[in-house]
């Protein structure tokens, strides 16, 4: 909101504006974001986000039967449908240890990936401040004030030790990178590419974040796995391939600036950069 006002000079988007964007936040990231979260403690990383790939998928589906905005198509509903189906494989062996709990996390990141599909979908459908910067503020910023309210009526706040954090300086630099980088940057960027990019382009982020996250968790965390879960991993990971290229290659797939797009894409490009 900072960057928003001071530097980008913007004025207030409007009551009607700033109440879109905190729905959105309520969807994408209270429903979203604690989910995965809670879920992260009793998964492994890379498994969470091998499941929180199938976002696209869900959007896909939301775009077809919802919005009516995509043809369904054999080449896309076929590898979408394999890849939802490979999905309980991937915890399938945590399901054997911890039973209900795995089970609970892995349904909860699946709803979170569907919330965050929802929200996507409504991206394209609300009207939204035109800077991006300000559009992340205020969902960032209803979001948190939403899950501070949660968060003290289920007695957090009990167990929160503010002297640890003074003390420690591991849990002080790990907040701030998932405050800043995690969040502030990464949500900001997000919707930087919404205002600029087509959908199916900034999907892409759908199958990038799994082989990042495989990669640091079983090659560096040293977290477990099986030769089963690893297969149906790769199959997920190939069915969201196959469906954002499918969705590139189709007529169907092509840029459709959003509401609140528009006013930013109807402007020369140099405008568009000079803001």
């Amino acid at each position: 909101m900072a960057i928003s006002f001071v530097i980008r000079k913007k004025s207030f988007a409007g009551v009607r504006q700033a109440a879109n964007c905190g729905l959105v936040g309520l969807v994408m990231i209270v429903a979203g974001y604690a989910l995965v979260f809670w879920s992260s403690t009793r998964l492994q990383s890379w498994i969470v986000a091998v499941l929180v790939s199938t976002t696209s998928l869900w959007t896909y589906m939301g775009e077809c039967f919802v919005l009516g905005s995509q043809r369904p198509r054999a080449a896309v509903l076929v590898p979408l449908l394999i890849g939802l189906a490979a999905v309980p494989v991937v915890f399938v062996r945590n399901l054997h240890e911890n039973g209900l709990n795995s089970f609970a996390a892995g349904a909860g990141i699946l709803f979170s990936s569907i919330a965050w599909s929802v929200g996507t979908l409504a991206l394209k459908r609300l009207r939204l401040p035109d800077c991006p910067f300000q559009s992340a503020g205020l969902q960032l910023g209803s979001a948190g004030f939403a899950l501070a309210v949660i968060s003290c009526g289920l007695g957090d706040w009990k167990h929160l030790a503010l002297h640890r954090f003074v003390e420690s300086a591991k849990l002080m630099s790990g907040m701030t990178y998932l405050v800043l980088c995690g969040s502030v940057m990464a949500f900001s960027a997000y919707h930087w590419l919404m205002h600029r990019e087509s959908p199916t382009l900034v999907a892409t982020f759908a199958y990038v974040n799994p082989i990042v996250a495989m990669i640091l968790g079983i090659g560096l965390a040293h977290e477990g796995f099986s030769g089963a879960q690893l297969i149906a991993a790769a199959v997920i990971l190939a069915s969201v391939i196959q469906v954002w290229r499918a969705q590139a290659s189709s007529p169907d797939g092509q840029f459709v600036p959003s509401m609140s797009s528009r006013a930013v894409l109807s402007a020369p490009a140099f405008a568009a950069d000079a803001e």
